[in-house]
């Protein structure tokens, strides 16, 4: 599926695979047609123009020389020919998966109590051994 993006009548973005479909719904409720005339080098497309009576928009696979098709790179009348060829696009009933934002690393800087451990050494007793282990306070870290 092509992935340029456009704004649809909805505020939503559509694709340009999107765009084509929803114009060829709307050329069909209009009563846009396609018509082909036999030349040297295959059939030539054409579709009458509702903007200029009298006069006819030529037609490719890939293009059409209406003003609308100038502008924005497509329009009715291809949306109508690629109907009638039944060339129009297919799209998945699965929406694309987003890319996950890439996780930074933040510093965590360390309890200034504990060094990060979770406990602290505090001494109980007379004798220099008398140490005893207990939950720092700041960090709320519970002792290993």
């Amino acid at each position: 599926m092509r992935q340029a993006q456009t704004i649809g009548q909805t505020g939503q973005r559509e694709t340009i695979d999107e765009a084509i479909i929803r114009l060829a719904g709307e050329a069909a409720a209009l009563g846009i047609t396609v018509f082909s005339v036999q030349g040297s080098r295959g059939p030539q497309w054409f579709s009458p123009s509702s903007s200029r009576p009298g006069t006819a928009h030529a037609l490719t696979a890939v293009s059409c020389d209406c003003d609308g098709f100038l502008r924005w790179q497509r329009c009715r009348h291809l949306a109508a020919l690629l109907d009638r060829l039944g060339w129009l696009p297919v799209i998945s009933p699965d929406p694309p998966t987003p890319v996950a934002p890439i996780a930074m690393a933040v510093p965590v800087a360390p309890c200034p109590d504990c060094h990060g451990e979770g406990y602290r050494r505090m001494h109980t007793g007379a004798r220099l051994g008398d140490w005893q282990y207990v939950d720092c306070r700041r960090c709320r870290r519970a002792a290993a």
